[in-house]
């Protein structure tokens, strides 16, 4: 948090007095989390947070506000109104900043799979367990992990036999599902912070991160969630290479442009 960047649409770069204000203030937002209850939603507990602060200015409120949002709504991948603020927070931090992976997975997977009879291209529509498990399409085998998407799931996209434990098919219908957009614009040459990541509060572009080290060309993605990732997600090329410009220039982030 001390290292990134903050844009407000309409207001531009966030000054360091501002963000130390609201950096101070970061612990009684969590606190607020903690002491949540059942039935709180991400909103309910960081609208009453923010008006217990009234020793912030209106800017500082925007600012923790959208902090706290973007960071539910990209690590979680869950619309703040949606969000359940008495268990969605982990109980840990991992200490240390986020670094990219630039070299091929190849051969850590290599290795794991070294002596497996692994499969490819087996669509599988049904698992039946009876002394052992089998597929619609003939295979077996002793145990079984089923790692589909919690949307599969719900759309009984695999049907099993005997079915699931009704209380695990319940837990599959509380599970919501977060919708999240990525929008990778390549440039002639990076012309932005090279701090890591850029927040923007106020528009539905929400993060920038720079990828040129990964790419090797002048890149950067914009992160998108909830009801803004589903509008981005129907727009066409030249329509979302307009949002990114139009964000960056509403917000300060592109200066004169």
């Amino acid at each position: 948090w001390t290292d990134a960047l903050t844009y407000v649409v309409g207001h531009g770069r966030v000054a360091v007095d501002d963000v130390e204000a609201a950096l101070a203030a970061r612990p009684i937002v969590r606190a607020a989390f903690e002491k949540a209850t059942p039935g709180e939603t991400g909103r309910d507990v960081l609208r009453s947070a923010l008006d217990s602060l009234d020793s912030l200015t209106p800017l500082q409120q925007t600012i923790l506000d959208g902090w706290f949002t973007r960071e539910i709504e990209n690590l979680y991948a869950a619309p703040i109104n949606d969000f359940a603020a008495d268990t969605g927070f982990e109980s840990y931090e991992l200490p240390g900043h986020d670094s990219f992976i630039t070299s091929s997975l190849t051969p850590t997977l290599d290795h794991f799979a070294e002596g497996l009879d692994i499969r490819l291209e087996h669509r599988v529509a049904t698992l039946t367990a009876d002394e052992r498990w089998t597929t619609d399409t003939g295979l077996q085998a002793d145990h079984v992990i089923v790692t589909v998407s919690i949307g599969a799931l719900r759309g009984a996209r695999i049907r099993f036999d005997p079915p699931l434990p009704q209380s695990v098919r319940d837990a599959i219908d509380l599970i919501g599902i977060g919708p999240v957009t990525k929008l990778f614009a390549t440039y002639d040459s990076a012309w932005w912070p090279k701090q890591r990541p850029i927040r923007v509060i106020g528009a539905d572009l929400q993060i920038a991160v720079d990828m040129t080290p990964l790419t090797g060309a002048p890149v950067l993605c914009w992160f998108a969630t909830g009801d803004a990732a589903r509008r981005i997600e129907s727009l066409s090329e030249h329509e979302c290479c307009e949002l990114v410009d139009r964000v960056a220039r509403d917000c300060g982030l592109l200066p004169g442009r």
